[in-house]
This record gives C-alpha cells, structure tokens and sequence, in this order.
C-alpha cells in the first residue's frame, strides 16, 4: 500500500465514523460584559400585630350592643418583616350579615395622630408605604354608627378588613397580604 493509498484509507475510515456515529465537535464561545446591571431577590413579608405587645393579630373588632353615636377603637401595627420596602391598600371586604348595617358603619383612620380616612366601611381604600428601612406603621382606627334608624336595631354586620401589598412603579412580583376578622352587632333597641 502506497503512502497517498493509506491517507485515502484513513480518510475514508474517519468520513464513515462521522457519517455512522454523527458526531461532529465545534467549539463556540462568546462573552459580553455588560457593567452596572445588578438584580436583587430578597424577601416581603407584613404581619397584622397588636400594638401593646407585637402578638400576631386576626380579630380587630366584636363589638356587641352598639348604639347609634356609639364607637369602638382598634390599633393595628402593620409590621415589615422581610427586606424589601412595600405599598399597601387597607380595605374592607367580605361583608356577611345585614348588609344595611355594613353599608352604615363608618371608619376613621389615624396615621401618625393625623387622619387619613374618614369614610363608610364599604368604602375603605387606604393606600400607604414602609420603606425597606421602616420596621413597621401604626394605624388606629375608630369604628363608628352614626345613624340612628331603628331599621338598624338588634342587626349584626361580619367583615374583613384586608391589608394587601400593591404593585410598585418597578412592577415587583412580591405580594403579600393580612385578613383581619370583624364582627358588629347593634342593640336590640334604642
């Protein structure tokens, strides 16, 4: 066998290896440094707690006997727990029972010993913020009857007040949200 023969043979050999195996082998590599792109994960988490010793919170208000001009006084400290700042919306929702007397009840909000919501229950839509770095917000809120309609009387009205994370501007996917369980009851007469 001649020396160009034996170099046709091998050539042969190895095209019907690649041919019967397909195996082929290429090297690609590519790299792009691209500077001052950072992305962070971290954590959101908010608890509805008592004010007076930071317990886990789930009942606000079961108040029994309310009278027209009648009021009760709850405090909820919505707390950060996680590592990112948030929005929230406080609203009420899940209204059970006789639905005039949820439509009656009204809520005062306090915000740092201002007022930032004074409206009717069914109406409730609080918005506020904790930044990254604030470990939590009291709110005090006064639930109130100020009609006086004796349609009203020996009625109950069950609702849930709802503290939920809202979307920031950056469109993060973290939520969250707390439920806090109420029940009123009026008077059997007044």
């Amino acid at each position: 066998m001649t020396k160009g023969n034996f170099f046709k043979l091998v050539f042969f050999v190895f095209v019907v290896m690649l041919a019967i195996t397909k195996l082929t082998d290429a090297d690609l590599n590519d790299q792009e440094k691209i500077s001052q792109n950072e992305f962070q994960a971290s954590t959101l988490d908010f608890a509805s707690q008592d004010t007076a010793n930071n317990t886990p919170q789930s009942l606000l208000f079961n108040v029994s006997g309310l009278v027209p001009g009648g009021f009760r006084v709850g405090s909820v400290r919505v707390a950060q727990k996680g590592e990112l700042g948030f929005r929230y919306r406080l609203t009420a929702e899940n209204f059970a029972g006789d639905i005039s007397l949820c439509q009656e009840l009204e809520v005062m909000i306090l915000k740092d010993w201002q007022v930032v919501a004074d409206v009717k229950l069914d109406q409730l839509n609080l918005e506020g913020e904790l930044a990254a770095e604030q470990a939590y917000q009291d709110l005090v809120l006064v639930l109130k009857l100020t009609s006086s309609s004796s349609s009203l009387q020996a009625k109950s009205c069950g609702f849930n007040l709802k503290v939920a994370t809202i979307d920031d501007p950056a469109g993060s996917a973290f939520s969250d949200d707390e439920v806090l369980v109420n029940q009123v009851a009026t008077a059997a007469s007044w």
